[in-house]
């Protein structure tokens, strides 16, 4: 497979949306709840038939999509997390990890369907759910900024949620043909599909 899709291109920007949000989370206290919001949701969505199943709103996408397009604007930190949060992506391949996350992101669905929660409370029940299945694993990522920001108990919970939709975008970009060979090799593609999306979104 030689063309990268539109849902390669988005899945990988999400990955790359996530990984600037926590950085400006980290570093400025700052965080758009309703790009959130999407991200989050994302994790819920486990059987997709497209990936606007998965992301309720492109435009949500449109930072990622926007350093694909200038990759010099994306901060070190920022890139750093984008790595990590693939490589992490591996562990769901096979294996316990990948088991017991699923079964607890199924659970967590359904309770949330039923219950309806808050975008508060689904955020920190996908807190709880990277503590618990990914925050030990390796590679750890290491977020680094503002001490006082990252202190306060409401602004870890929201980058531990986001780095679980992080994960869960890196999942999806591998089940959809993405690779780190392809990033390397079908870069101007890459490109060229971003600003189609923007254009579109």
């Amino acid at each position: 497979m030689n063309a990268v899709s539109d849902a390669e291109t988005l899945a990988f920007a999400a990955v790359l949306t996530v990984a600037q949000d926590v950085d400006l989370l980290a570093v400025k206290g700052q965080c758009e709840n309703d790009r959130l919001g999407v991200l989050i949701q994302s994790v819920l969505v486990i059987d997709a038939n497209d990936i606007h199943d998965v992301y309720a709103d492109i435009t949500a996408l449109r930072p990622g999509l926007e350093r694909i397009v200038s990759v010099e604007h994306t901060s070190k930190r920022a890139t750093q997390y984008c790595a990590t949060i693939l490589q992490l992506s591996r562990h769901f391949r096979t294996g316990a990890i990948a088991r017991a996350l699923g079964h607890d992101i199924n659970e967590l669905a359904e309770q949330n369907e039923q219950w309806e929660w808050a975008p508060s409370t689904l955020m920190q029940r996908c807190a709880g759910l990277y503590a618990r299945h990914l925050s030990g694993q390796s590679p750890r990522v290491i977020v680094r900024g503002d001490s006082s920001v990252l202190q306060h108990e409401h602004n870890a919970a929201t980058v531990r949620a986001m780095l679980l939709a992080g994960v869960r975008a890196a999942v999806l970009w591998r089940q959809v043909g993405g690779n780190r060979w392809r990033l390397l090799w079908h870069r101007t593609a890459y490109l060229q599909r971003a600003r189609h999306l923007l254009a579109m979104h």
